[in-house]
């Protein structure tokens, strides 16, 4: 890889990284219905509904005889990276 390459691979996962930092707003998502908490899941009402950024923030996904559940990654942790990476102008 090229110097060039590299600073171009470099680039698109810090912009990947900030993408996922950003947070999803669950209550809202559930407001609207798209879903609905059960324990530490999310009962998925409808997949094509939830937000194509939300689906990229799924972690866990689990199905059983009444649907599809999932669980996100915790944003918060990639907030971080995402800052250091700014710092180190990326």
């Amino acid at each position: 890889m090229n110097p060039e390459e590299y600073k171009e691979w470099q680039d698109k996962v810090a912009a990947d990284i900030r993408e996922l930092a950003n947070p999803i707003n669950l209550a809202e998502l559930e407001a609207k219905g798209v879903f609905s908490t059960e324990g530490d899941w999310y009962r998925i009402h409808e997949f094509g509904d939830l937000p194509e950024a939300a689906k990229s923030k799924i972690a866990e996904l689990s199905q059983d005889d009444k649907g599809i559940k999932v669980k996100f990654i915790d944003t918060s942790k990639l907030a971080g990276i995402a800052e250091k990476l700014e710092q180190h102008g990326l």
